[in-house]
């Protein structure tokens, strides 16, 4: 795996046997190898891009942008790491191109190649509806109300406060003992670009009183005709009535 020197030795001998020779040094080099960091597939809008790769067997690396890429190359083309401004047109479609090869001061060993698609979208900005209130056991309707100025929402992490968690859009979720939540929500776009939202005491779900009383006497007589009824009733707040 490194470059290394190998002696060649061509002997002659005529009818004679007289005898002549001459050696020949060959030096064999390893092929070249380039490697664009394969992460670095996505790029939300306001953020810079930066990409990096690696190189052996080589003088150096050259980069270039894609024939329809019409951002501009920050930095030092020929540095393994540089950055990238995208272009109009590359906003409108919403991806770009970008190429690495190695360079060689003699072209003996064929260059090596590589590339990257990096897609592109913008933050997404997520939400959803309003605080809810109400009695336990409650099922709660979420609703996903994200938007995202140029890309998709592909993605949706929900968090219910309770431990339940969902993946889809628009969940339902029960909630089965009394208290406060909080609720967050997570978006993600098709090209990687996350942004969370959380709303502390979103659900709020009431204690349910358990209504019983008792009679004493349980049987009246007509002659004792008054039944004293004593309210037996569990899990009360302050405000039941």
């Amino acid at each position: 795996n490194v470059q290394t020197d190998y002696t060649l030795t061509y002997k002659y001998t005529d009818l004679h046997g007289c005898t002549g020779s001459m050696d020949m040094i060959l030096t064999v080099r390893p092929e070249p190898i380039v490697i664009i960091d394969p992460t670095a597939t996505t790029l939300c809008f306001g953020n810079p891009y930066t990409i990096r790769s690696q190189y052996n067997h080589a003088e150096g690396v050259l980069w270039s942008k894609g024939t329809m890429s019409d951002g501009t190359i920050l930095g030092n083309d020929t540095s393994v790491q540089i950055g990238y401004n995208p272009g109009n047109g590359d906003l409108a479609k919403l991806y770009f191109w970008l190429h690495i090869v190695t360079r060689h001061k003699d072209n003996i060993c064929k260059p090596a190649y590589d590339s990257i698609k990096v897609n592109m979208s913008a933050m997404p900005a997520p939400e959803f509806g309003d605080s809810m209130k109400g009695c336990t056991p409650m099922i709660v309707p979420f609703t996903d109300m994200s938007q995202i100025a140029t890309g998709v929402i592909s993605q949706w992490l929900w968090d219910f406060g309770d431990g339940g968690t969902a993946t889809s859009q628009n969940p339902t979720h029960e909630y089965t003992r009394p208290g406060k939540y909080t609720v967050s929500l997570k978006a993600i776009s098709d090209a990687g670009c996350v942004k969370s939202i959380t709303k502390p005491d979103y659900i709020e779900t009431y204690i349910v009183p358990d209504a019983m009383f008792i009679a004493d006497p349980p049987v009246a007589l007509l002659s004792v005709p008054t039944v004293a009824f004593e309210n037996r009733t569990i899990n009360t707040t302050p405000l039941t009535t």
